[in-house]
């Protein structure tokens, strides 16, 4: 099952349909129940909604909504589907319409090294595209990212100790106070952190830092847009 969400930028009040679409032939009756994330609820397989501002679900100025539905089919199977919406009042323009070289620059260093540190260009934002260890580091990728259209995009950066995103120059996540791995095992636990933005079609500047020390490192990016559901951000839209 999924979501099809009006495309586009969604301001407040703006009616917009909700639509679950099933990924493939159901035979038997559902029902359809929409919590929007913003106090109020609907039912039917397709609906309109109008958010009442860009405070976010957790009324943290995100603009982000989360959107459940929860299909019901007649031998009382439960198919939950979660979509965010994002809503604002604006789209933030690109920056740049120039295209660079392919790939996202990163800067590496060991936090026991001083020597100069390592930089080179990685086709993703992920530590496996760094040919350097993984404890005491410091790493920074920056380059443009190519939004594909316009509309809301939610990025997830999962990371066990530091971790922020800028887009555009402007903060949009950073980590919170890392967490003790269970049971007595090395390092911090892997936590994921997500923010939201509206964002026009075209190139945004796109910058992430992460720290790490001890332990297993599971860092890694991901996105959700308009037309597609949560993914690590492909090369192609990389530049630099």
């Amino acid at each position: 099952m999924k979501i099809a969400v009006t495309k586009g930028l969604i301001r407040p009040h703006q009616k917009i349909i909700l639509e679950a679409v099933p990924e493939s032939d159901v035979k038997e009756a559902l029902s359809f129940q929409w919590t929007f994330g913003d106090g109020t609820s609907a039912s039917g397989r397709k609906v309109k909604h109008a958010f009442p501002d860009t405070a976010g679900t957790l009324s943290d100025g995100s603009g982000r909504f989360r959107v459940l539905l929860d299909a019901t089919g007649g031998s009382g199977h439960h198919t939950l589907v979660y979509v965010p919406v994002v809503v604002a009042d604006a789209l933030r323009p690109a920056v740049s319409s120039a295209v660079g070289a392919a790939g996202i620059a990163y800067q590496y260093r060991g936090e026991m090294d001083d020597t100069t540190a390592p930089a080179g260009v990685a086709n993703e934002v992920s530590l496996a595209a760094v040919p350097y260890g993984t404890m005491n580091y410091r790493v920074t990728f920056e380059g443009e990212l190519d939004v594909p259209e316009d509309g809301g995009y939610t990025f997830v950066l999962v990371a066990n100790e530091e971790a922020a995103i800028d887009i555009d120059g402007v903060r949009l996540i950073a980590s919170g106070k890392p967490v003790a791995q269970v049971c007595g095992l090395a390092g911090m636990a892997a936590q994921a952190i997500s923010g939201s933005a509206a964002l026009a079609r075209g190139r945004h500047h796109l910058r992430i830092d992460e720290a790490h020390s001890t332990g297993e490192d599971d860092f890694k990016l991901l996105w959700q847009g308009p037309s597609f559901s949560l993914r690590p951000v492909a090369p192609d839209l990389l530049t630099h």
